[in-house]
């Protein structure tokens, strides 16, 4: 009984990271050093990109280049999920979104 309780503990921490998180849907404003601007709703979102920060392409297969890739460019749509640290929003994944 015990055990079970302590797996249900972890599967709630586990399900509340992921609800603790931010995404947004606009498009590219700038790219800079380590930083990517997104406008969405009006907004401008400048997010943070760390290391660990997953940049995927619209079939969701990794960008190769990092921020240098020539698909991140002014005017692309992205998906980002992002967290806000220190005051600042730090993307955990950035996605180009597809053409239609």
């Amino acid at each position: 009984m015990l055990r079970l309780f302590v797996c249900a503990v972890a599967m709630l921490v586990v399900c509340a990271g992921g609800v603790l998180g931010e995404e947004l849907k606009g498009k590219i404003k700038s790219v800079g050093n380590h930083v990517l601007t997104v406008t969405a709703e009006g907004k401008d979102h400048e997010l943070q990109i760390a290391r660990e920060t997953r940049l995927l392409g619209p079939n969701g297969d990794p960008l190769n280049d990092g921020l240098k890739n020539p698909h991140l460019k002014e005017g692309e749509e992205v998906t980002a999920k992002y967290e806000k640290k220190d005051g600042k929003e730090v993307a955990s994944e950035v996605k180009l979104v597809g053409k239609k």
